[in-house]
C-alpha cells in the first residue's frame, strides 16, 4: 500500500544521512518559505484565521510568524495560508509555486510542538528526580486523542499537564512524577501521568547518542478535542 511505502520511508529518514546536496536544496525552501511568510502574515486571510482561531493562540509550543503562541494545528493552518498570500513566483527559477509552503509550515509545528530542534543534542530544560538533567521530549509517536481521554477527570477544563519521566527501551517511559498543571487543582498532570504507560518517547540524545535512562519533561495541552475524541 502507498501509505505503508510512505510510512516505510519516514522511519528510513528519521536515521538516514542526507546527501549534501538535499540538504542545500532544503535550506533554499525554508529561506524561500520564510520569505513568502513574512509578508503574507500581515494580510488576509492569515489575518482572518487568527480571528477565527482565538481559542488555539496564546497557548501551545508552536509559534506563528509574528511569534505568537499557537496550538500545533493552527500554526500549521495559518502559516501555511500566510506563505501562500503574498507570493513571488517570478523570482523563483526552478517552478511555479512555493515547495515549502505546504511542508514546511506544519514540519515547522510539529517540531515546535514536540521539542525536536534537529541539532545533535537535546534541549536541557532543567533537573529532574535527585537533580537529574531533565530533557524536553522528542515524540516519536504522539498520544491519540482515546489514550489520553480515558484518564482525564469529568468536567476536566482546557489546560496543561507537565510530567518528568525516565526513558527505558523501546521509546518508552516509566516512573513518571507530576511536575505542573493549568489550571491548579485541576488533576491534569496526574492525568498526564496515569496515561504515561502508552507513550513513545525517544530518549535524549547527546552528541547524537541515545541517553536511555535519562529524564524527559512531557506536556500535553487539554482541550476539547481530546475530551469529545472529534475535530
Amino acid at each position: 500500500m502507498l501509505l505503508e511505502q510512505i510510512a516505510d520511508y519516514a522511519v528510513r529518514e528519521q536515521t538516514s544521512q542526507l546527501p549534501d546536496e538535499v540538504v542545500h536544496h532544503a535550506k533554499r525552501a525554508v529561506i524561500d518559505w520564510y520569505a513568502a511568510l513574512l509578508p503574507g502574515s500581515r494580510v488576509a486571510p492569515a489575518t482572518l484565521l487568527e480571528q477565527a482561531f482565538t481559542e488555539d493562540l496564546d497557548r501551545g509550543r508552536a509559534r506563528l510568524a509574528s511569534g505568537r503562541r499557537a496550538t500545533l494545528r493552527a500554526a500549521a493552518l495559518i502559516n501555511g495560508a500566510a506563505s501562500h498570500s503574498v507570493e513571488f513566483d517570478d523570482i523563483y527559477r526552478d517552478a511555479g509555486y512555493h515547495p515549502g509552503s505546504p511542508t514546511i509550515s506544519a514540519a515547522l509545528a510539529a517540531a515546535q510542538a514536540t521539542g525536536a530542534s534537529g541539532d545533535g543534542d537535546s534541549e536541557v530544560v532543567g533537573h529532574g528526580p535527585n537533580g537529574e538533567v531533565l530533557y524536553a521530549a522528542e515524540w516519536a509517536r504522539h498520544p491519540t486523542d482515546a489514550e489520553l481521554g480515558g484518564y482525564l477527570p469529568r468536567n476536566a477544563p482546557d489546560g496543561y499537564g507537565i510530567v518528568a519521566c525516565k526513558t527505558v527501551a523501546g521509546d518508552r517511559v516509566e516512573d513518571c512524577i507530576e511536575l505542573d498543571q493549568e489550571p491548579h487543582g485541576s488533576h491534569l498532570a496526574a492525568a498526564v501521568r496515569q496515561a504515561a504507560w502508552q507513550f513513545r518517547i525517544r530518549p535524549p540524545r547527546k552528541n547524537g547518542v541515545p541517553l536511555v535512562g535519562s529524564w524527559v519533561s512531557i506536556r500535553i495541552d487539554y482541550e476539547r478535542v481530546v475530551r469529545t475524541g472529534s475535530l
